[in-house]
């Protein structure tokens, strides 16, 4: 099978077992099963032949989340790099609690050239229940990977949570948040706002709020302090009071 790797985590299935199922017939017999002639068919340089086998295991087990991580690993060997990540997403949704599935997205992500793809992957693992000393180190090698891509431009909604989630301190998320604002126009802000404030009351108008949100008081934030976290040195503090 494809070598194991420590996202595993100890939650894989053994070679050709069902989840919570018996051994197959193949099994039974001593022979190797579908599975198991897929995972050997890798670890010897095959993988069109791993990947081959591994659909035909998947005919008798469609359900098999193992399956689908072990062909989408097959697959990114063969340079098809979207099967591998179709095959990982199936994974997942069989199993969002498997984090090996979400190993082999972020994977196929990184091949594709999406850093924030494979960042938010491993970050999607950890907010499914995924923990290990493992995943921790590969969110921060894909954080501290994205280098220049967090100062790129941002081209869609996924792209502008990536980046938020990317940024571990949280003085780092209001400024994201504040020039976020002032970039916005006063028409914009108002949207948003009135949109917040909708979500947090969890009532459809404004209320006593309204006259407050009108265009002419959406005003800029003023930025001394987010420039100042910007560059590594954090709020302006008070000097503390005389005695």
């Amino acid at each position: 099978r494809p070598a194991r790797d420590p996202s595993c985590n100890g939650r894989c299935a053994g070679p050709g077992r069902r989840r919570g199922g018996s051994p197959n017939m193949s099994e039974q017999k001593g022979e190797p099963s579908v599975k198991e002639r897929g995972n050997a068919a890798f670890r010897s340089g095959n993988p069109q032949l791993a990947a081959e086998l591994y659909t035909q295991a998947l005919e008798l087990e469609p359900t098999n989340a193992t399956l689908f991580g072990n062909r989408s690993a097959a697959k990114l060997e063969l340079g098809d790099n979207a099967g591998a990540l179709s095959d990982a997403e199936q994974a997942i949704a069989i199993n969002p609690t498997w984090m090996k599935g979400y190993h082999r997205k972020a994977a196929a992500l990184a091949r594709m050239g999406d850093p924030w793809g494979s960042y938010t992957a491993y970050c999607d693992a950890r907010a499914a229940g995924c923990d290990s000393p493992w995943l921790v180190k590969k969110i921060r090698e894909t954080r501290d990977g994205l280098g220049s891509a967090r100062e790129g431009a941002i081209d869609s909604i996924a792209a502008l949570l990536g980046r938020f989630r990317a940024l571990p301190d949280p003085r780092e998320r209001f400024s994201s948040l504040a020039h976020f604002w002032n970039l916005s126009s006063r028409e914009e802000r108002a949207l948003q706002f009135s949109r917040l404030v909708s979500l947090i009351s969890g009532q459809g108008g404004l209320g006593p709020a309204e006259e407050f949100m009108a265009e002419e008081n959406m005003r800029d934030l003023p930025m001394e302090n987010y420039r100042l976290v910007r560059a590594g040195r954090g709020p302006a503090r008070p000097p503390p009071p005389q005695p």
